[in-house]
């Protein structure tokens, strides 16, 4: 269910970056200085006999603008297959976390006991094209690249949204922060949104501690 949901959320990310080691303290990528979102989500698809549904639940903590932040996601995702006749059931489980702290992303797998960590290359890609903006005036520069338009506003627990229109669906974002997310495309539905929102909020970094996992190290692709 993670490789699909991620499919259909979009990260922004704002920057006011120099190329000297001491601006890494002052990126933004959110406008919002940290905050605590509980998501729910559900997904469904009929592909070629192959019918699957699945819900799950997402906690995001992020402190520091966003530079370190920490997303943990449990789902279960139900597959009735019907091939020739032949019927079958498959049930999948996960239970994931995402964790950034500056430059540095570790993917931990709960269910494989095992911890990824490689360097975020995404600030420092983006250093050049979001220098001068704000987080936000980054986001809609990017989402407005992606064929997006803001087609209304819509209030998601208690936060005036924009809701924007987007080839794969559409997104409510608040700040630059997405609070819900609706598509419907090639035989898959889902929907995402977040069901309790806290903002300017005190972030523990007992949330961004790791479990004791092997590790192991991805080197980046590009430099």
């Amino acid at each position: 269910m993670k490789n699909l949901t991620l499919k259909f959320i979009i990260i922004f990310l704002g920057c006011s970056i120099s190329t000297n080691i001491y601006a890494q303290k002052s990126v933004k990528r959110y406008s919002i200085k940290s905050g605590k979102i509980i998501y729910t989500s559900k997904i469904s698809s009929n592909i070629l006999g192959c019918k699957s549904e699945g819900k799950g639940k997402e906690i995001v903590h992020f402190k520091n603008w966003g530079r370190w932040e920490v997303i943990e996601e449990k789902s279960i995702q139900k597959m009735n297959i019907n091939v020739f006749g032949v019927k079958k059931t498959e049930e999948e489980k996960t239970h994931t976390k995402e964790i950034l702290k500056d430059n540095i992303s570790y993917s931990v797998d709960y269910l494989n006991k095992e911890i990824s960590e490689h360097k975020d290359m995404l600030l420092s890609s983006l250093a050049e094209n979001g220098k001068n903006m704000t987080a936000e005036e980054f986001g809609r520069q990017t989402l407005e690249s992606m064929g997006g338009k803001v087609v209304g506003k819509e209030n998601i627990k208690g936060y005036q949204c924009e809701v924007w229109e987007m080839p794969i669906g559409k997104q409510w974002i608040y700040k630059g922060i997405v609070l819900k997310v609706e598509s419907k495309k090639m035989g898959v539905t889902m929907i995402k949104e977040a069901i309790s929102v806290e903002f300017n909020c005190h972030v523990s970094n007992s949330v961004f501690n790791l479990p004791d996992f092997p590790r192991t190290k991805e080197e980046p692709i590009f430099e």
